[in-house]
């Protein structure tokens, strides 16, 4: 969908606006998982709300920044920036998720420090091209030399007979 087919409601969202239709959401989410784990895995309740509220901040802060990629799709049509705040927003929440999956006896810890480097690597090798394509120009697509000519032609049909004796 590109900015010219949204409607006006769904172009012009407040940062609040933006952040209330999502944080609530992602708030339940925290809980919900709190419970599960503290129920499931025996974990104590001040472990698992200092770990969901490190969680949460990240996810809201994820919020806040693709709320400006948006803008910036908005006016540029271009996804590199909101390609960039995914990958950043996924080293920082996956190594976290390791640890309190380790830290709680959810996965073998002995995994753990080597996954999260494999995916951290590959996330910023895909940041760093990310980055290094935002850099370069782009490249707007020419329309073929006959579809050039079709629009010469079709604006010198339309225009005006004084237009035509001056040849403009």
């Amino acid at each position: 969908m590109t900015p010219e087919q949204m409607t006006p409601t769904e172009k012009d969202y407040s940062l609040s606006q933006w952040v209330l239709q999502s944080v609530p959401a992602l708030g339940l989410f925290v809980v919900i998982a709190g419970v599960v784990v503290h129920v499931a895995a025996g974990v104590g309740r001040a472990e698992v709300v200092r770990a969901g509220l490190v969680i949460f901040t990240i996810q809201t802060s994820a919020v806040i920044l693709m709320f400006w990629a948006r803008q910036f799709w908005q006016r540029t049509a271009d996804l590199r920036l909101g390609f960039f705040l995914s990958g950043v927003y996924l080293i920082a929440l996956v190594p976290v998720l390791e640890h309190y999956a380790a830290r709680w006896g959810l996965v073998a810890p002995q995994n753990t420090l080597r996954d999260a480097v494999i995916i951290t690597f590959i996330t910023f090798g895909c940041l760093l091209l990310s980055w290094w394509r935002w850099h370069r120009k782009a490249r707007r697509p020419v329309a073929p030399d006959n579809l050039r000519s079709i629009s010469l032609i079709d604006a010198e049909e339309r225009a005006l007979p004084e237009d035509r004796a001056r040849g403009s």
